[in-house]
């Protein structure tokens, strides 16, 4: 169905989650299963009009279809993802990284039923690696580089005349080649509030959000009567972690899309006031008894912290629910726990990564060990649960710096099952490490060839598009740059493909080999253990590694 035939854009948005969010659709009824929500539904339909979906008034007006997706079980894309009887104009599709195995299953699918349809990427996997992505996925039209508020709308703009470059914050195809439109400027601190609406809770799957609220950090959260949801008020992050990206979010994270300096202020965060409504209207809505907030340092300005604790207080809140958050070590002090416990912070996840100075300094953590063993006990003498997060594998790790986590998990009374370190695409480490991670994702074959390029090897070797081609060795030879790109690339591919979460290892930045790496990461999880026998544990490492030291006259892993 041909965009200029409609009387409005109709357009569809998955998630990671697969759910679908057709706007504009010209249907007369309303398929979901929330009936008694339909005027709030549409209500919502009319903001999300007004806000996300600025296009020529003459041209919308339509009722809005809200489909209900099934969730598929993992590895499984269903054919009917997109209905076969609906003819999209355009397609929005988002997700991290961890989620690309699935996105490249169903951008084909999506593609095959809607072939003149706009498919958009956006969100992690396309802000990480937006000129891989459009190399990847040679059917997905577009990328919306980092924050999407402004640049969806200007998109649907031009949906008509698909002018790219007029429109910030892009990566586009300039014939086969994607490029980068200019850079989306980040929403001022103080434009925050109006720019960027509530999200949208109803049209995701909210009943299943709901019924499984239970969060092992706290007993108020693990509680059968817990009803949860998350709540994000900032974005960015004043540090500069080599193992976090920001997404697009911070000047740091800006300045490496673009290969260019920009400034600007690395942590912005929506008013106390903005956050006490929005928590309020997710108590009134749904009932909600326990916040738990993603914002990576939610205290990391500590008067807009304690703004925030008076106003939720003095709005009730604090007598109805509960709530937890992540911080820096270095930004709560007794005062502010106090504050945080009175009004019902039931716990604070810190992220530790290491006890060991020297790999805390490379990391650019930007704290110690004994500011983190002050902030959880601080915590614990405030009444709140403390949770610590640690990684293993991190570049320089030995058998003595995972002792002395070990250690430091005991001395702190803390149970801690750490996560694989993993260089994730635009971090510090993954350009760090990137060669490497290349060499771990090669097949023998590919390593025979680009170690020696001839052309028996080569045809071992070959990627799909050499499939039907014999070359000569001097055409080899001139091909050979090209080729070895190409080759390095479909390992990257590989890589990304196999991206999870951090407790499955998927690549390996240490000298430990990979069963070492992740027996060490089994020995020191301390999970519900008790740490007599942990210690006892540490005591055997130790005589192990001195036995292997004396037989390799040199530090090794555990074998």
């Amino acid at each position: 169905m041909a965009i200029a035939d409609q009387l409005g854009y109709k357009v569809e948005l998955l998630d990671n989650n697969a759910f679908r969010l057709p706007l504009d659709a010209v249907r007369q009824e309303i398929n979901s299963p929330h009936d008694d929500a339909v005027s709030q539904i549409k209500n919502e339909v009319e903001r999300l009009r007004n806000e996300l979906v600025s296009v020529d008034p003459t041209k919308t007006g339509q009722i809005i279809e809200i489909q209900e997706a099934i969730k598929e079980k993992e590895g499984q894309i269903a054919s009917g993802l997109i209905r076969s009887d609906h003819s999209w104009d355009v397609i929005g599709i988002s997700g991290l990284s961890t989620q690309y195995k699935y996105i490249k299953q169903f951008v084909p699918i999506c593609r095959e039923k809607h072939p003149d349809a706009l498919i958009v990427g956006g969100g992690g996997f396309i802000t990480s690696q937006p000129h891989e992505m459009l190399k990847w996925l040679p059917d997905l039209s577009i990328g919306v580089i980092g924050e999407a508020y402004i640049t969806w709308q200007e998109v649907l703009e031009h949906t008509y005349d698909r002018d790219w470059k007029k429109v910030a914050g892009l990566v586009y195809r300039k014939g086969k080649t994607p490029v980068l439109s200019k850079m989306r400027p980040l929403i001022p601190e103080e434009d925050l509030d109006e720019e960027v609406p509530w999200p949208a809770y109803e049209f995701g799957e909210v009943r299943t959000y709901l019924a499984n609220s239970r969060l092992p950090y706290c007993a108020e959260s693990m509680a059968v009567s817990c009803i949860r949801l998350a709540v994000l008020t900032s974005y960015g992050c004043p540090y500069q972690c080599t193992f976090c990206t920001h997404l697009g979010t911070t000047p740091h994270c800006q300045s490496q899309i673009y290969n260019k300096k920009v400034t600007g202020k690395p942590f912005r965060q929506h008013s106390p006031e903005y956050v006490v409504n929005l928590i309020q209207h997710l108590r009134q809505t749904y009932c909600i008894n326990f916040v738990n907030f993603l914002d990576e340092n939610l205290a990391t300005n500590k008067k807009w912290f304690l703004e925030f604790c008076d106003l939720f207080a003095d709005s009730g809140l604090a007598t109805l629910m509960n709530w937890g958050m992540v911080v820096h070590s270095r930004t709560v002090d007794a005062p502010l726990l106090a504050k945080a416990a009175d009004v019902g912070c039931k716990y604070i996840s810190f992220g530790g990564e290491t006890s060991n100075k020297e790999l805390l300094k490379d990391m650019g953590k930007g704290q110690t060990k004994e500011q983190m063993a002050a902030a959880v006990q601080a915590t614990q003498n405030a009444g709140i649960n403390p949770i610590m997060s640690f990684m293993i594998g991190l570049p320089g790790s030995t058998v003595d710096t995972v002792m002395e986590d070990l250690q430091f998990y005991i001395d702190q009374q803390i149970h801690v099952a750490p996560f694989f370190v993993t260089p994730y695409p635009s971090t510090e480490l993954y350009f760090q490490f990137k060669d490497r991670i290349i060499e771990q994702y090669l097949t023998d074959e590919e390593k025979e060839f680009l170690a020696n390029p001839t052309v028996d090897n080569f045809m071992k070797s070959r990627p799909v598009e050499y499939k039907d081609m014999r070359p000569t060795q001097t055409a080899l030879k001139k091909q050979l740059a090209t080729l070895t790109e190409n080759i390095k690339d479909s390992a990257l591919e590989r890589w990304v493909s196999v991206l999870d979460e951090a407790t499955t290892l998927s690549a390996n930045l240490t000298e430990f080999d990979d069963v070492t790496l992740a027996g060490l990461r089994a020995l020191v999880s301390t999970n519900v253990v008790d740490l007599s026998v942990k210690w006892w544990d540490m005591k055997r490492l130790e005589k192990m590694k001195k036995r292997l030291e004396a037989r390799n006259k040199k530090p090794v892993g555990l074998i």
